[in-house]
């Protein structure tokens, strides 16, 4: 059962956070093939007209809602980033909007890796690191 947000929510930044962070809960719990834009709405406490609205389709909502949580932990950003590798393999035609929240991800974990690397912490680390696909 999800948990429906509060119908009273304010304005449009706010609605459209509420949208960004739902779709990437209902992706990370259902994965792309699984979402629905129903499924968003009712977690975000909206309608699918007003996420139709604000993003025209469940492939332009994707990215966005990807790219809105891309700096959380390390695990999350791994998670992401295998996830949208994945995907683009699975629909190719979403490459160019996966592109921006793989290379996103990359750079945050090629940081987190690096400063590893500089405690020392992690001698795997360096098979790890490589450049992003172009």
């Amino acid at each position: 059962m999800t948990t429906r947000a509060s119908p009273s929510v304010g304005g449009v930044e706010e609605k459209r956070e509420l949208i960004l962070v739902a779709a990437f809960r209902v992706l990370g719990e259902m994965g792309y093939a699984g979402t629905r834009l129903r499924d968003v709405g009712d977690r975000a406490g909206v309608s699918v007209g007003l996420i139709q609205h604000y993003f025209d389709s469940h492939e332009n909502l994707l990215a966005p809602a990807m790219l809105h949580a891309a700096v959380p932990s390390f695990d999350d950003q791994a998670r992401l980033w295998l996830e949208s590798s994945n995907m683009v393999m699975q629909y190719p035609h979403l490459s160019p909007l996966l592109q921006s929240v793989y290379a996103t991800c990359h750079g945050h974990l090629r940081a987190a890796i690096t400063a590893v690397l500089e405690r020392r912490a992690l001698t795997l680390a360096p098979a790890l690191v490589r450049p992003a696909p172009q």
